[in-house]
């Protein structure tokens, strides 16, 4: 009967051990698991912080790119314009001379004509 208490309580100390065991590992467990997700989360929102930190780059380069295409077409285009304005006032020049020249031989042909008459 002694040793048959004995092994009774022997057993309840050991399930109370392992019973305490259990909830420690289990309290640990839950521990580890809340420290983990709030690592987790911290990491997310760092990672949320950059992408918005480089979408920002991106859009400004963007932007920059844009502008200075824009600058560009618009600097070609005056150039454009500027040739042809040149090519307009040489053009008229040319025209002018040659109506000049055309004006003189007619007048030239007009008095050879009366002075022959």
């Amino acid at each position: 009967l002694a040793t048959s208490a004995l092994e009774l309580a022997a057993d309840e100390a050991a399930q109370n051990e392992i019973t305490r065991a259990i909830k420690t590992v289990e309290k640990e467990r839950s521990i580890t698991l809340e420290h983990i997700t709030k690592e987790r989360l911290a990491a997310l929102q760092t990672l949320q912080q950059t992408i918005t930190a480089e979408r920002q780059v991106m859009i400004d380069q963007v932007d920059s790119i844009s502008s200075k295409l824009v600058d560009h077409s618009i600097n070609r285009i005056t150039q454009l314009v500027i040739g042809i304005f040149i090519a307009v006032v040489v053009a008229l020049l040319v025209g002018l001379l040659l109506v000049r020249q055309m004006i003189a031989g007619l007048m030239v042909k007009n008095s050879e004509a009366r002075a022959s008459s």
